[in-house]
C-alpha cells in the first residue's frame, strides 16, 4: 500500500473501528487541514489523505488531473481494505471523492457515503476567477482572496519557489473540473454548505442529487467557506448519526 497517502494519525484511539472516512482536502491544502477533525475524536476513525508535492510527500510531483490523483487514491484505499468506509471532500477535494467513489464502485469496494462539502455540482459555474493562470503578483492576490493557503507561504518569495508550482496544479486542476465520466456513482452523496460561505451557495449545490443513482441529501451548517475543517464538532455528530443509523456503521 502507498502508505503516504495516510499519514500516521497519532491522536486517535485504536478502539475506533466503527468504520474509516477518508478526508480530501482543498486547494493548496494538506492533511493537516484536518487535525481539528482527528482531535475531536469522533466515533469513527478519520483518515486524512495527503497529496503528492506536500507534507511528508513534498518531493513528489504533484498530480494535475482529477482522473490520476482519484485513480491513485482508488489503488491506496484499495490496498488498504477498509471494510467500512466513506469518502468526504472539502471544496476541490469533493471532485476528487466523487470520481474516486465512482473507480471504487466498480471496484466492488463500494463506499458507504460520499461526503461533498462546499463544492458546486458539475457544470455550475463557480462564483470565484480562475487564477491558476495568472502572473505570480495576481495569483498571490488571488489566494489571498480566497483564504485557505497559509499566509507566511505568500510572503515569502523563497517559499513561493516551492510551493507555488503545487499551488498552480492544485488551482488548474479544481477550476477545469475534468472529471472522467459524469455517470451516477451508486453510493449515496450528501452535499454540505456554510451559512456564510460566499464560494458556494446551496442553490449551487443541488445538482449533485443527478450524479447519484442513490439517495441524496443536503446539509447546512454554521460559518463561512472553512469552517467545517475549524469548528467540525456539529459536523462530525451529524456524519456519526447518519452513519450509524442509515448505514450499519
Amino acid at each position: 500500500m502507498e502508505i503516504s497517502w495516510f499519514p500516521t494519525i497519532e491522536t486517535q484511539s485504536d478502539k475506533l473501528t466503527n468504520g474509516d472516512i477518508f478526508c480530501l482536502p482543498y486547494a493548496g491544502g494538506s492533511a493537516r487541514n484536518f487535525d481539528k477533525w482527528t482531535s475531536a475524536q469522533p466515533l469513527f476513525r478519520l483518515i486524512p489523505v495527503e497529496y503528492p508535492g506536500r507534507g511528508k510527500r513534498i518531493d513528489e510531483q504533484p498530480l494535475e488531473t482529477i482522473t490520476s490523483l482519484s485513480q491513485q487514491l482508488t489503488n491506496a484505499i484499495i490496498s488498504s481494505n477498509p471494510e467500512k468506509f466513506a469518502l468526504f471532500g472539502h471544496s476541490m477535494g469533493a471532485d476528487i471523492a466523487f470520481q474516486s467513489a465512482k473507480y471504487l464502485c466498480k471496484l466492488g469496494k463500494v463506499p458507504s457515503c460520499v461526503f461533498l462539502s462546499a463544492r458546486q455540482a458539475p457544470l455550475v459555474p463557480s462564483r470565484t476567477k480562475k487564477i491558476h493562470h495568472l502572473p505570480r503578483a495576481d495569483f498571490e492576490e488571488g489566494l489571498l482572496l480566497l483564504g485557505g493557503t497559509n499566509r507566511q507561504v505568500i510572503a515569502s518569495s523563497e517559499l513561493m519557489e516551492l510551493f507555488e508550482p503545487i499551488l498552480r496544479a492544485d488551482f488548474r486542476l479544481a477550476e477545469e473540473r475534468c472529471f472522467d465520466s459524469l455517470s451516477p456513482v451508486d453510493t449515496p452523496i450528501i452535499t454540505i454548505t456554510a451559512h456564510d460561505d460566499p464560494y458556494v451557495l446551496e442553490d449551487d449545490t443541488k445538482g449533485w442529487k443527478k450524479f447519484t443513482s442513490r439517495e441524496y441529501y443536503h446539509w447546512s451548517v454554521l460559518g463561512d467557506h472553512f469552517s467545517v475543517l475549524e469548528s467540525p464538532k456539529s459536523l462530525l455528530q451529524m456524519m456519526s448519526n447518519y452513519l450509524s443509523k442509515s448505514c450499519g456503521w
